[in-house]
């Protein structure tokens, strides 16, 4: 299928400006891809990808229960998705309220007569599901890359049988460092509060793990007399 194309952006055709072809085709390209793009993630919801098969329940019978819609047709699939679509607005929400509070700021400094955002009614930024979508992979991605973190600390630590609160912790600090440094549009670090219970347990694991160390060295010693 060939989108249609649209008029915002024409392209160049012979008997217009010929120095403005190269900027009148790049900006009919880009707008094409951008078309293009938006297309395919309005779409992208209803792909096997982003969707999973509802479990079969019976009836009295044994037989499995259709669930269908108001139109008749069979719904055997629901949304696979990490993030609902709440949290996703209440995020965005989130991050311009952010921008808006430094964007006053900033013209408050230099004397300009402005108005924040109002408390009462907070931006509600649109959220297309194709931009919820690649919000929800970044968000996976760095989920994903904080618990790989945190494994490789486990390993390399003696005495660690899984991750703890602190391996948590540190592998949340390296990740940030990582983007901060990178884009410098985040904090360099995220404060978590640790659990005293959790902190009683490393303790106690780390005297362990150092009287089997002694009691090694003094084998070891003892060993070496004889």
């Amino acid at each position: 299928m060939v989108l249609k194309q649209v008029s915002q952006y024409k392209k160049w055709k012979k008997g217009m400006e010929v120095l403005d072809r190269s900027l009148m085709n790049v900006n009919h390209t880009g707008h094409q891809n951008r078309t293009a793009m938006s297309v395919m993630w309005q779409q992208a919801p209803t792909s096997d990808l982003y969707r999973k098969k509802l479990p079969v329940t019976l009836t009295a019978d044994g037989h499995a229960k259709l669930r269908t819609s108001k139109s008749g047709k069979v719904i055997d699939k629901r949304a696979n998705r990490a993030l609902t679509g709440h949290a996703i607005k209440a995020l965005a929400s989130g991050a311009a309220a952010a921008v808006a509070a430094e964007a006053a700021a900033v013209a408050e400094r230099m004397r300009c007569n402005v108005e924040s955002e109002y408390s009462v009614y907070p931006m509600l930024p649109l959220v297309t599901p194709g931009a919820g979508l690649k919000f929800e992979a970044a968000v996976c991605a760095y989920a994903q890359e904080l618990f790989g973190t945190a494994l490789t600390l486990k390993e390399v630590t003696p005495g660690c049988t899984k991750v703890t609160a602190r391996c948590a912790q540190a592998a949340c600090d390296i990740v940030n460092a990582k983007l901060n440094a990178s884009t410098g549009f985040m904090p360099t670090t995220v404060k978590a509060t640790i659990p005293s219970n959790l902190l009683d347990k490393d303790k106690k694991a780390k005297e362990k793990a150092k009287k089997e160390q002694k009691k090694k060295e003094a084998e070891a010693e003892a060993a070496s007399e004889d």
